[in-house]
């Protein structure tokens, strides 16, 4: 018995396996710009078309080089278009900051700071958006087309965005490892010992 028992408990440690989670992070460029004035030229608006088949695990937006004055003027929206029917659009700020001025580089992301109502210019960070990013876009494909729009409310004061970008975060699973194999010598000593255990134990007995 105990010689079985051995060796299945040797089988039952070959036959472990392992899986170790991970992520993988991928960004997407989108071309900055001037953000007309209310009654001018409309909003400002930039697309990035994205192939990768990816599902968004967490996600997060990068304004670079952002500068307008009275920021409070500002409406801006993030919208995914998938090509096929499904059209998701989150508020990312609107109205927020009031007459302080963006000058600098802003993130935007679930878990984020909440938007100072004080300070100028808004110091640059990673702050919360208006709506939650993951309620809108996780679990979706990230294949699509995603626009940023900024909408200025009212005239007297303008302002321009270098570039944004996308950031992605995907959940993976890292390939399935397997232990090195119990050599036939160690299974042989672990009976061997057990059916010496077994003879002293009779030997006791008698």
């Amino acid at each position: 018995m105990l010689k079985k028992l051995s060796v299945a408990a040797a089988g039952s440690a070959i036959a472990t396996l392992a899986a170790v989670s991970g992520a993988s992070a991928v960004s997407f460029s989108g071309a900055g710009g001037l953000v007309p004035t209310t009654g001018t030229s409309g909003l400002f608006e930039s697309s990035i078309t994205v192939t990768d088949d990816i599902i968004i695990d967490d996600i997060s937006l990068d304004f670079n080089d952002l500068t307008h004055t009275w920021s409070g003027d500002l409406v801006v929206d993030l919208t995914y278009d998938d090509g096929a029917g499904t059209v998701i659009t989150a508020g990312v700020f609107d109205s927020v900051g009031g007459p302080t001025d963006f000058d600098g580089d802003y993130t935007f992301e679930d878990g984020g700071a909440v938007f100072p109502g004080a300070g100028n210019p808004i110091p640059g960070g990673i702050y919360s958006p208006n709506e939650s990013f993951l309620d809108a876009f996780a679990g979706i494909n990230v294949a699509g087309t995603w626009t940023l729009s900024i909408f200025d409310q009212f005239g007297g004061d303008s302002g321009s965005l270098g570039s944004w970008d996308l950031n992605i975060e995907a959940a993976t699973v890292d390939p399935v490892s397997t232990p090195e194999p119990v050599s036939l010598f160690a299974l042989f000593g672990i009976g061997a010992l057990g059916v010496t255990s077994l003879k002293r134990k009779q030997k006791e007995e008698k």
